[in-house]
């Protein structure tokens, strides 16, 4: 059971990835959007279908890339049977909470367990975000195709991939906290 204070921390947390994830997801699809729209409108290229090999070679190593990090952040948080990570260093405490005073007020009310759980949570942050750049790079990489190639069906892979990983992230601070927690035995 997470305390009042631990929940208020993860909601303003939450509200942020959320909305990160929900603008990023959107791009993906408007990506294709803008794949039919202008490539449809363009003759089909020698160059694009010389290059779609290397372009799903790309998309392939990316979404890859994405997944195994993806998993790696997940399951590589706490090794078991050990204590939560340490609090951050002097000074990333503020980084991580962004230098609002009455967040910083929260977190140093928080239990000590609880505490950690927050900090193994936070520290996920940077690979989640690594892994939705990589999302979006698949999603990217399906666009340039199919405009190099003048047809827009080229997109239509690129983007259900990109879609179904962003699908796979969806921020779940809740679950790395208990996850972190019943690691620890709490």
């Amino acid at each position: 059971m997470l305390s009042p204070e631990l929940n208020a921390l993860l909601s303003r947390i939450d509200r942020v990835q959320m909305l990160v994830w929900t603008v990023l997801t959107l791009s993906i699809v408007l990506y294709g959007a803008v794949a039919f729209a202008v490539a449809g409108a363009r003759e089909a290229s020698e160059l694009g279908a010389t290059l779609r090999p290397l372009f799903y070679l790309a998309g392939l190593c990316a979404a890859g890339l994405s997944w195994v990090l993806h998993r790696r952040a997940r399951t590589a948080a706490l090794p078991r049977g050990t204590a939560p990570a340490a609090d951050p260093p002097a000074g990333s405490r503020d980084a991580l909470l962004r230098g609002n005073p009455e967040v910083l007020a929260q977190f140093d009310r928080l239990p000590e367990h609880e505490r950690r759980a927050l900090t193994t949570a936070v520290r996920g942050f940077t690979p989640w975000m690594l892994c939705l750049v990589l999302n979006e790079a698949v999603a990217i990489l399906g666009l340039v195709l199919a405009l190099l190639a003048g047809t827009p069906a080229d997109v239509i892979p690129f983007t259900i991939a990109a879609l179904l990983l962003n699908a796979a992230m969806r921020p779940d601070n809740r679950g790395a906290v208990e996850r972190a927690l019943g690691q620890v035995g709490i």
